[in-house]
């Protein structure tokens, strides 16, 4: 009897035992965390210019006087008046040409803009017509030229400034067909746009104009003028062109690697 009972009451704290164990929660595992991986820093263009800043525009045919291409015309040929006025662009005076685009159905543009390549353009004032710049994308890929499109938002193209008093005498002056001076404001901002960005990168090549564009406008020192800014860079690294506009946007085309960007007043 006394055996029958050394014998359960081993059986039952053996069973109590297992039941306990059963019943205990196993050590969560631990869970593997990755590493962050680094964040890539985009790197810049190696310098491939030839020290002098060349800027064209392209534009679609000037025939209808209404259009905006007569005023833009006139406000680039404003603005590098202006920056040759200062010193010009890393220490050379700026050129410019001046090209048609042609219509969105001709073949004009592809003509016009390998010759604005085999004469050393680095940045093209280009149409905001959608089509036309749809048609720029794969050009300017392959030539390494900056396509700065004003009064574009990257996509379509906006409605433009209005020119206020004193840039529009001088829109009439240096272009008598200029009836409309909308987005005229936008095409002088986007050439001290790019001679900003060429002396950022201390360098006029057009791929390095158009990857150092976003630091021009980086909400550092606002400066309104090319000659103001200049100023800022002399003691600050980061400036933030507000141009004749007053405050810019700038927004790449899709597809363009980076060269085709819209400038729109923001």
């Amino acid at each position: 009897m006394r055996l029958l009972t050394a014998v359960l009451a081993s059986a039952v704290a053996l069973a109590l035992a297992v039941s306990l164990a059963a019943c205990t929660p196993a050590a969560p595992e631990l869970e593997t965390v990755a590493e962050p991986s680094p964040t890539p820093t985009a790197v810049a263009p190696e310098p491939a210019g030839d020290g002098v800043l060349r800027v064209a525009t392209l534009l679609p045919s000037p025939g209808d006087l209404a259009g905006t291409a007569p005023a833009r015309i006139a406000a680039v040929e404003a603005a590098v008046r202006d920056l040759n006025a200062a010193s010009g662009v890393l220490g050379a005076p700026v050129e410019v040409l001046h090209r048609s685009a042609g219509t969105a159905e001709g073949d004009q543009l592809d003509a016009a803009f390998a010759d604005l390549v085999a004469r050393g353009v680095d940045v093209v004032i280009g149409p905001a017509d959608a089509a036309l710049v749809e048609r720029m994308l794969p050009l300017a890929t392959a030539a390494g030229v900056a396509v700065i499109v004003p009064a574009f938002d990257g996509a379509a193209a906006t409605a433009g400034e209005e020119a206020d008093e004193s840039l529009a005498q001088r829109l009439r002056q240096s272009d008598p067909a200029v009836q409309s001076t909308a987005s005229a404001p936008e095409a002088y901002d986007a050439v001290v746009l790019a001679a900003l960005a060429a002396v950022l990168a201390d360098d006029d090549a057009g791929v390095s104009i158009a990857f150092a564009i976003p630091s021009a406008l980086a909400g550092g020192i606002p400066c309104a003028s090319y000659g103001a800014c200049l100023a800022v860079l002399e003691t600050e690294p980061v400036i933030l062109l507000e141009g004749r506009t007053g405050g810019l946007t700038a927004a790449e085309a899709p597809g363009s690697d980076g060269l085709v960007v819209g400038l729109a007043a923001s």
